[in-house]
Order: structure tokens, then sequence, then C-alpha cells
């Protein structure tokens, strides 16, 4: 195993230990998941499995296969009684391969992934005020920057992104929460953003942390979240991966 040497203040030591202990890891382990996320893929092929039983019992598949005739029998939407057909034919037949998809059970979105979206979430709710304020005070924002920061909503085709979808949809089920990201969620095929996002929101999200920590000392803690138009670009421009910001052109979507 490789050992890396890297020299921080005793402030920045200080709180990297608070932090590990609050998490109940060791420093070494804290720093290491910090570094992971940055090196190793968000597509790990485990996240939003099935959580299916590899075996029911007969009893229990009777039962089963009952309870989905039932409802069979009780729903008038053709699309919805051939679900529930299809999930008798499942537990009757013992086909194992499908119960997790006749009972809907899937993979737990984990706390680290519900506080990114909660955080991702708030990112834009800062960008949005910060621009609302910039364009009432008289500034000129260009459209391109309102733009390319506008929220776009999660992958459904990506197994991560389709759970954080749904998560946020939890979340903003009541009008009034969020209610400054409702149009834009609205605007973006009820939050579909048909391509991958959750890598361009976190590099996005570490940039308004940077921005951020440098402004820790401020006293108007009201003032210190509103971001300048020149904060507000540099939040855009993270949303290109650094290996392509001098190769490609920004795509419009």
């Amino acid at each position: 195993m490789a050992v890396v040497n890297v020299r921080i203040d005793d402030d920045t030591h200080e709180d990297l230990k608070r932090r590990a202990a609050a998490s109940g890891v060791t420093l070494s382990e804290y720093i290491r998941n910090l570094i992971s996320e940055e090196v190793v893929s968000l597509r790990d092929s485990s996240l939003g499995d099935l959580e299916a039983p590899e075996s029911i019992s007969v009893v229990n598949r009777r039962l089963l296969a009952n309870s989905f005739r039932a409802l069979a029998n009780s729903e008038e939407g053709e699309y919805e009684r051939q679900g529930y057909l299809d999930a008798v034919k499942v537990f009757e037949d013992g086909l194992t391969g499908e119960y997790g998809t006749a009972l809907g059970l899937y993979g737990e979105l984990s706390m680290r992934d519900c506080e990114r979206v909660s955080d991702i979430l708030e990112m834009f709710r800062i960008v949005t005020f910060s621009l609302k304020e910039l364009e009432e005070s008289g500034a000129t924002v260009p459209e391109e920057l309102i733009r390319d920061l506008r929220y776009r909503g999660f992958d459904f085709n990506d197994t991560l992104e389709s759970r954080m979808a749904g998560y946020v949809e939890y979340i903003m089920r009541e009008p009034g929460i969020y209610a400054e990201l409702q149009p834009q969620l609205k605007a973006t095929d009820g939050g579909n953003s048909h391509m991958q996002q959750l890598e361009i929101y976190l590099r996005m999200l570490n940039e308004l942390r940077r921005i951020r920590e440098s402004r820790k000392n401020e006293r108007n803690f009201f003032d210190s979240w509103k971001l300048s138009l020149d904060d507000l670009q540099r939040i855009a421009n993270a949303k290109i991966h650094p290996e392509n910001r001098h190769r490609y052109p920004e795509i419009d979507f």
C-alpha cells in the first residue's frame, strides 16, 4: 500500500480529527474516505441492487400470490392490473429472479448520498438567491450564467441518480419546500435530467465549499451567503471536468 505524506495546518488537523470522531472512524480512515470520493467512481454496481430474498417458502408464496390477485381484482387501471397479475405468476411459479421487482424492494439510499442530495439542493438555493439579489441590485447577469446554474434534476436512467431523484421528490413533496427550486424542477421533465449530473453537482459543490471556507470569519452571516458574480462564475466553471476545460466548450442542453 502506498503512503502519501501531506502537511496541513494545525486548525485543519484538529477539524479533521473532530469530524473523524463524529463519524466513528480513525483519522486515517476518514481522510482515505475523502480521497476515495475524489478518485473512485460514484457508479458502484451494488448501489440500488434489488434486496430480494433468494427463497420464499411455499406458504408465503401462496399468501403473496393471493394478495396480489386481490389487488388485481380491485384495480381498474389495465396497466396496474397487469402488474399485479405478473406478480401473481412470479410467486405461484417461484421465479426467484423476479422477486425483487414484484415486491418493489430496492437497495437503500445511503446516509451519505441523502446528505449529498440535501447539500446539492441547498447549493442551488444559495445560487438562485444570489442570482436574484444581483438582478435586483441592477447588476447585469449573463443569460448563459443563469442557464448554467439552473438545477437540472437527476438522470432517471442511472441507478444511483434515479434513487436521488426519488429523494428530491420526497423532500419537495410540499409546495413550500425549496419553493425557489420548484419552477426549475418542473422545467426539467419533472426532475429528469436525461443525463448524469451527480459528478457535475459535486464539483460545483466543492467549489462552493471553497468559497464558503474563505468567508468563514465574516461577521455578517446573512451576507456571507451572498455570492458575487465572480463566485457564481467559479461555480459554473466547475461543471466542466478539469481535464476538459481547455479542450471542449460547454454543451447546452
